[in-house]
């Protein structure tokens, strides 16, 4: 398969996403940067553990991706709404049946990332840490695919199993573009499904494709990791090996990814830790931190989040092909500008001041007028 994929540091870093058999050959390359295999996690070849033909599936997508609509229309909208204990945000849950297996769906909240700045955030996070589903349903937009998959690239962090439901995918058809989401899935180990929720179509597909995952035997589904460069990797394998140690045996919960709980340690989020654990990791995070600043110049959370979008826009590149002037340059140029780092607050403050601006100078007039008429 051999392929090249661009990836941003600031802008774009670089990110190289190649086949099993070229990453056998460049192993020993320290340069290399991209997707490698996980070989810490055996989720691929690992079958669900029963014989009564259950699964537990949590359905994860942003706001306003269908995700609902998906999980109405497979359950028939036998759904229950609970508040979990402790937090204000809910969830829905309804069971089903298909093919001769019971499913246990959860509809969790609509969440653009799993990070710790919001309730949703933090319940989404929670509920896959402590629930396990055994699988994890990526609800997509397709019609905008580059900020929806950065959600992807978390679940891929976190080691566990997913299917992508590309939903919408009329949408993307009908501007013209043209995915080839089979080779998008290979690439990042997860296999992707076409849907269109509120006319129904793909949802038997793709829970016939959740079987098969929580199985082990998609021939797609492989664990892998997201390569941030040889600096950055240096970290989070000194911080997993610290969280592999015994005396954190007790605060890791089972069945969670180190890895994940360590790139998020450097992104400045301890909801992975109990807070008597933190002291112990400390250290080594600030150290981390400061060494990463320095030679980047940004802050850890920026470089991962910038290799995350990096990562998808050249596996993008290789897999999604735009019809010609469905996105004119110059609203490409405009994004360059108005999303530009240095010059992005200056605009925002401009258009502020231009709005109250022509709130209190330019309403004037029609308030005169509005007094003299009165008047």
């Amino acid at each position: 398969m051999g392929y090249n994929v661009s990836l941003r540091q600031e802008e774009a870093a670089l990110i190289e996403v190649i086949s099993e058999a070229e990453y056998q050959k460049q192993t020993q390359k320290a340069s290399y940067n991209g997707v490698n295999e996980d070989k810490q996690t055996s989720f691929g070849t690992t079958p669900i553990n029963n014989t009564n033909k259950h699964l537990r599936v949590a359905l994860v997508g942003n706001p306003n991706c269908g995700k609902t609509t998906l999980f109405n229309f497979a359950s028939h909208s036998r759904e229950r709404v609970g508040n979990y204990s402790g937090v204000t945000v809910g969830a829905k849950s309804a069971r089903f049946k298909q093919e001769g297996w019971t499913f246990d769906i959860v509809d969790l909240p609509g969440t653009y990332s799993i990070t710790h700045y919001s309730p949703e955030e933090l319940f989404v996070k929670d509920f896959i840490i402590n629930e396990q589903p055994d699988v994890v349903i990526n609800v997509i937009d397709a019609s905008n695919l580059e900020r929806n998959l950065y959600l992807t690239t978390q679940l891929i962090d976190m080691g566990v199993k997913v299917v992508v439901t590309l939903n919408m995918y009329d949408e993307l058809q009908d501007r013209g573009d043209v995915l080839d989401f089979e080779h998008l899935g290979k690439m990042i180990g997860i296999p992707m499904v076409p849907t269109v929720a509120y006319k129904g179509k793909g949802i038997k597909d793709l829970f016939s494709t959740v079987i098969t995952v929580g199985q082990g035997k998609h021939p797609y589904l492989r664990p892998v990791k997201i390569n941030y460069g040889q600096e950055v990797e240096r970290h989070i394998s000194d911080l997993q090996s610290l969280l592999s140690t015994y005396v954190f045996k007790s605060f890791v919960p089972k069945g969670s990814s180190k890895r994940s709980i360590a790139i998020k340690l450097l992104e400045g989020d301890t909801t992975g830790l109990p807070d008597e654990a933190l002291p112990l990791v400390e250290n080594v995070v600030s150290k981390a931190s400061h060494a990463l600043k320095k030679s980047f110049g940004q802050s850890t959370d920026t470089i991962i989040a910038d290799a995350h979008y990096a990562f998808i826009k050249g596996a993008l590149q290789e897999c999604l092909q735009l019809k010609d002037g469905s996105r004119p340059a110059i609203l490409n140029a405009i994004d360059k500008i108005l999303l530009n780092k240095i010059l992005s607050l200056p605009i925002f403050l401009g258009f502020m001041w231009l709005m109250f601006w022509a709130t209190f100078t330019v309403g004037a007039y029609p308030m005169d007028w509005i007094d003299q008429g009165v008047g």
